[in-house]
């Protein structure tokens, strides 16, 4: 709805226009009328209001003054004067301070429409057009500090008006997924230290000219809907090298898919001047094996609840923490050892969003483990599991394997579909991921050695699927795998 205010001298004028027509259906609501120009000019200072009606011959002041006046205070105001018979003089004023159209004493109704309609096309003109040039600052400013700005920096910074000396300092400010997000856009507006900001998916990157005073000022003075007591807002150092706004825009950007991947709800995080190296240490998989041997399915939750709190306290990052749930995986497997791990249990994990989710996967595989030594196969789907079993380092195929047990490879594909949940081709190259970890925990043979050991005909390739399912590669699995056991841990 757009807002209209009124305003004459007259009271039984102010009474009536709301009568006159259904401004409901125009999209219309008067929300103010006053008799007195003073006391408009004081309720526009600080409420916003889209199309004024005004009388331009009352007392308390003369008709283009308060114009005038009205127009400094919002100059996107649509102006409508009214006027009694012969205040031509008035009429021309009104005119002259933008008045779209004067209204004659008593208010045609059907006049009075057509000339809101105007009022209201004439806003939609100006919106657009705001909307226009606030979407051209956004991707300037999205351009300057993403990097995604080929032209010189200098020539992006003319075109976000930063007339900075070199000493200023700027900052960069991420809010995560404001609530309101209006509300904070229209707050970014009034903002002197705000250059500019974009939009990055569900938050919102603010480029910052201020000082430390300032930014903790700004945050205070922030709607509650938006601000660090309700939602997380990361604050990068100071940018002392301005051309270096894109490094300090990854190390934020770092910051945020911390906070959504440890599902941190709320707070302040002020980024350190300088980074800090990854402190968090891969556990062994000897390690967790020894920790996981003695806890029951029921307080596996808590325990893998206590490893990722103390990975987030840690700062550790999200691919760091994803390789340590990809561990956690192989340890339970070690302690099943007839369990075949699977390309979407390292999938799940390797495209987990939170630490909730990889949860989800190592409870739910812990489950599977339990449930799959009860497992029993069909004849066909029991022949095909010892055919891959004890000839995985061949080329097999689907057609191959049926043609041997004489079967049909379609209706062979459907049934080992069914009951294993995987098609042939899935598992035998799970199978054979599997027999390469463990030719890379039991031996010291080369990688490219256990490549063609395991049925891959090009070591690149096999080094390519690996990378994929563990999200490291077969030697960065080694090291993990034959790292010494911590004393608490222990368990050869």
């Amino acid at each position: 709805m757009k807002r209209v205010m009124a305003v004459d001298d007259e009271y039984m004028i102010l009474r009536g226009i709301p009568k006159l027509i259904d401004w409901q259906a125009l999209g219309l609501t008067i929300v103010q009328t006053e008799q007195n120009p003073v006391a408009a000019l004081n309720y526009l200072q600080h409420e916003p209001i889209d199309i004024l009606l005004s009388d331009m011959n009352m007392p308390e002041m003369a008709g283009p003054e308060f114009l005038a006046a009205a127009r400094r205070l919002q100059p996107n105001m649509q102006i409508i004067v009214l006027s009694g018979y012969g205040d031509f003089d008035y009429v021309k004023a009104g005119l002259e301070q933008g008045a779209i159209n004067y209204l004659r004493k008593p208010i045609d109704p059907d006049e009075l429409v057509r000339t809101l309609q105007k009022a209201l096309r004439q806003l939609a003109q100006h919106d657009t057009a705001d909307q226009n040039a606030q979407l051209a600052h956004q991707a300037l400013t999205r351009e300057l500090v993403t990097g995604r700005q080929e032209a010189r920096f200098d020539h992006a910074a003319e075109g976000l008006q930063l007339n900075l000396p070199a000493a200023a300092e700027w900052r960069l400010l991420a809010i995560l997924n404001p609530l309101q997000r209006t509300a904070l856009q229209a707050d970014l507006a009034t903002q002197r230290e705000v250059a500019g900001y974009f939009s990055e998916g569900q938050d919102v990157i603010v480029l910052f000219t201020g000082t430390t005073m300032q930014v903790r000022q700004f945050l205070d003075q922030l709607p509650d809907s938006v601000g660090p007591t309700r939602r997380p807002v990361i604050v990068s150092p100071v940018i002392k090298d301005h051309q270096a706004i894109a490094d300090v825009y990854q190390r934020v950007r770092w910051a945020i898919n911390r906070r959504y991947f440890f599902a941190v709800a709320n707070g302040l995080v002020m980024l350190p001047d300088k980074e800090a190296g990854q402190t968090v240490k891969l556990p062994s998989v000897d390690t967790l094996k020894g920790e996981l041997r003695d806890i029951t399915p029921s307080g596996l939750t808590d325990w893998l609840k206590r490893r990722f709190d103390q990975m987030e306290q840690e700062d550790a990052s999200v691919e760091l923490t994803r390789q340590v749930a990809v561990i956690i995986l192989l340890a339970m497997r070690a302690l099943h050892p007839s369990y075949e791990l699977t390309s979407a249990s390292f999938g799940r994990i390797n495209n987990a969003a939170t630490v909730a989710d990889l949860t989800t996967v190592l409870l739910e595989t812990a489950a599977a483990m339990s449930q799959a030594a009860q497992k029993r196969y069909s004849r066909n789907v029991t022949e095909v599991l010892a055919i891959i079993q004890s000839r995985f380092k061949e080329p097999l195929t689907l057609g191959e394997i049926a043609g041997e047990l004489h079967l049909s490879p379609v209706y062979l594909g459907q049934q080992f579909k069914k009951e294993v949940g995987q098609t042939v081709a899935q598992y035998l190259n799970d199978y054979r991921i599997n027999q390469a970890i463990q030719l890379l925990e039991r031996t010291e043979m080369d990688v490219n050695e256990i490549a063609h050991e395991v049925g891959y005909q090009t070591a690149s390739y096999f080094f390519k699927t690996f990378k994929k399912q563990l999200n490291m590669s077969p030697g960065e699995y080694r090291e993990v795998a034959l790292t010494a056991p911590s004393e608490s841990g222990s368990d050869q």
